[in-house]
């Protein structure tokens, strides 16, 4: 139990590190292997193209943040460690590649494999855990943290709660 808990505090200091680090384009992949690309980078251009607007807009201001501005919102991120030795892998996998398909538009989608990554290993010590959900919603805070999650419905409650649905 002692073990879970470190584990647990180790992953929501590093969680939020990286919420504080992750780049004014609100992109937070974790590592840069074993990540899926393709959707982090189409995310990263849509970011970028906000946040210049977002800045041409307040270099035009007179410097000072006013006490009602709004939060920024940013693309929820589902962050996903998967180990080929976890069991039902194929099937969890085959989940999470569907909820890929069907959320790409609206959700930006980490995936590792801890076994392939081994800078996963040691910066989110998930091993003998996995699989592990880490969902970040559009203010870039944990909406749900899952140890050994298999269920795609679970997963994707996890997504509509992110999105506000």
């Amino acid at each position: 139990m002692k073990k879970k808990i470190l584990l647990l505090a180790a992953l929501l200091t590093a969680s939020m590190a990286l919420s504080a680090c992750g780049g004014s384009d609100g992109d937070s992949s974790l590592v840069g292997d074993g990540t899926d690309s393709s959707v982090t980078s189409e995310s990263t251009s849509e970011n970028s193209a906000s946040d210049e607007s977002s800045t041409s807009g307040e270099s035009s201001s007179s410097g000072e943040a006013s006490s009602d501005e709004e939060q920024v919102q940013v693309t929820p991120t589902f962050m996903f460690f998967s180990s080929k030795s976890d069991a039902d892998y194929e099937s969890t996998m085959a989940a999470v590649n569907e909820l890929q398909d069907a959320y790409s538009d609206k959700i930006k989608f980490d995936l590792v494999d801890i076994d392939e990554n081994p800078e996963a290993k040691e910066n989110f010590p998930v091993e003998g855990q996995t699989p592990v959900l880490i969902m970040l919603n559009t203010s870039n805070d944990i909406s749900a943290f899952e140890f050994k999650i298999t269920d795609k419905a679970k997963m994707e409650d996890a997504i509509k709660n992110a999105l506000g649905e």
